[in-house]
């Protein structure tokens, strides 16, 4: 029953991102050369952009063998920021069509986020929810798939598919919510919650390990001046998988730190011990939950860069394990007609003490990068670049992980239209 309602949330996200189009108003066009106007996130209250995207693929050393498969891709961006400033809410769709042309199967790769703020008075409640479906492990871009043109745009968040797998549909569905309640002008309490799965579906591919997670905690912050706030936090995670009964759970207090050291640079930092034990593991794990960001923008640029550590759900290939991933990535404007991004990320996992299941550790190392140049006033062309390398020591639980090195070419053309206003607050 879970995997056909999901199925029905998916045949209804291209309509659902259609439907403000109905009733917007074009933002009058700039005026002046062509300048490069790839799809961008909007920033101002009332604003939805989009834009369609063409490419042709080659990839190289497509399930770890020497082959080299091509593909075609048809697809689009679409993000929508509502006009309240006290209860904003925001929408992002990326989507498509993969049309493989050799022996990469057909498919279709979607991708959906929601979010709503509530504010009243001293509270303020935050309710979000990420769906996709994807042919693939996550990797570039805003949609997780490399060389289909949106590889200037960072993900919405961050993926809890570390370990890559050979080309497997499947589902993956993230809802969370917070609560904060201002107790004094510069304290509040904080109470939080989420449950996400991991769904493998259809005939494409060898299949994994489903997985769900429930996730519950809070705790407190303080701010201590205008530009910096601590806080400190307890986690309880339960992790299950399908075809067991034994699961296992991980408990964690976390302190942390956040500064805006000045209009551009910012940090967000959260660390502490964790456990984790269960009817699954032989015996309980220690180690460290982390999760740490830093972001530097100006009109031309904009960095990011991340850290995080803990107990995971073992990506489909294993029941659970402890990941470490290290982000980075960089987009800036190159003279007025060009742009580049880049990002890097690499991750290690290694087993949790499951009971009857051999050590593993992977080494996972993504590096992509795409260049834009505009054609016209809302028509630009691309180039992509993707290597995934990933190596593997020891035995996983099933027999989807991705071992080796691919490498994925892309280039196309996207069409940006002027961001639409949509009024009101």
């Amino acid at each position: 029953m879970r995997k056909r309602t999901h199925f029905a949330v998916l045949c209804l996200l291209p309509l659902a991102c259609l439907a403000p189009l109905v009733y917007g108003q074009a933002a009058p066009a700039a005026v002046g050369s062509p300048r490069y106007e790839g799809f961008q996130l909007p920033t101002t209250q009332g604003t939805l952009t989009y834009a369609l995207n063409f490419s042709e693929r080659a990839n190289v050393g497509y399930n770890g063998t020497n082959q080299t498969d091509y593909s075609t891709t048809l697809g689009g961006d679409l993000a929508y920021l509502s006009g309240s400033a006290t209860h904003p809410f925001s929408m992002i769709y990326s989507g498509g069509y993969l049309v493989g042309t050799s022996d990469e199967p057909s498919s279709y790769y979607q991708n959906l986020s929601l979010s709503q703020v509530l504010s009243y008075r001293k509270w303020n409640v935050v309710v979000s929810d990420s769906v996709s479906y994807l042919p693939q492990s996550p990797t570039a871009g805003l949609s997780g798939v490399p060389g289909v043109g949106d590889g200037g745009v960072a993900p919405v968040s961050g993926s809890n598919q570390s370990i890559l797998t050979d080309n497997s549909d499947r589902i993956s569905n993230s809802v969370a919510g917070s609560v904060q309640r201002a107790v004094t002008g510069k304290t509040s309490l904080q109470a939080f919650g989420s449950e996400s799965i991991l769904t493998f579906v259809g005939d494409s591919g060898p299949g994994g390990l489903d997985s769900h997670q429930y996730s519950a905690g809070g705790g407190v912050a303080h701010r201590l001046n205008a530009l910096s706030s601590v806080n400190a936090n307890v986690n309880y995670s339960s992790f299950g998988f399908e075809g067991s009964t034994a699961g296992f759970s991980s408990e964690a207090v976390t302190f942390g730190y956040v500064r805006q050291f000045t209009r551009r640079f910012g940090l967000n930092a959260s660390l502490g011990p964790q456990r984790t034990d269960g009817a699954l593991l032989a015996h309980a794990a220690y180690g460290l939950s982390a999760d740490v960001s830093t972001t530097y923008s100006t009109r031309e640029a904009a960095l990011q860069a991340s850290y995080t550590s803990g107990s995971s759900n073992g990506s489909g290939v294993s029941a659970g394990a402890r990941t470490q991933s290290v982000l980075g990535s960089a987009s800036r404007g190159l003279g007025r007609a060009w742009n580049g991004s880049l990002s890097v990320s690499y991750s290690r996992s290694s087993n949790l003490p499951v009971i009857d299941q051999p050590a593993f550790t992977t080494n996972t190392g993504i590096v992509s990068t795409q260049i834009g140049r505009a054609l016209g006033r809302h028509l630009s062309g691309f180039f992509s670049y993707t290597a995934e390398r990933q190596d593997l020591e020891g035995v996983l639980q099933t027999s989807n992980s991705f071992s080796g090195l691919n490498q994925v070419f892309g280039f196309g053309l996207s069409y940006v239209p002027a961001s639409l206003h949509l009024g009101g607050r």
